[in-house]
């Protein structure tokens, strides 16, 4: 599915899988075809997610173990879908203030 398709299907999270040279969403290791290693970066799928759609709360799922990462991920995904937040060029504060309004957790922050 290409990424512009992707738009179409209303994505309101995405849950990239951990030390994927194409889905990582932390640095990964990079090769060359020669299988040398060559550095370091975000997976080439999840950069690409991540620049088409701004606004879209991401998660590694290595980080969703933990229970508090797992629940504030679930909270910015509830958000982006009742409030459609993928509109806004830089939708952070307005995803902040909902947290903290809405959220029986003062400790609880954007981990992504």
């Amino acid at each position: 599915m290409r990424i512009q398709e992707l738009d179409r299907e209303g994505l309101c999270g995405f849950v990239f899988k951990s030390h994927s040279p194409s889905c990582g969403l932390r640095p990964v290791n990079v090769y060359t075809r020669a299988g040398e290693p060559y550095g370091i970066s975000p997976g080439i799928f999840a950069g690409e997610i991540i620049t088409a759609f701004p606004s879209l709360p991401v998660e590694d799922e290595g980080r969703l173990r933990d229970a508090s990462i797992r629940k504030n991920f679930i909270e910015r995904v509830r958000i982006v879908q009742q409030h459609d937040v993928r509109k806004y060029r830089n939708p952070y504060p307005l995803l902040r203030h909902w947290l903290l309004a809405t959220s029986a957790e003062p400790g609880l922050r954007n981990h992504s």
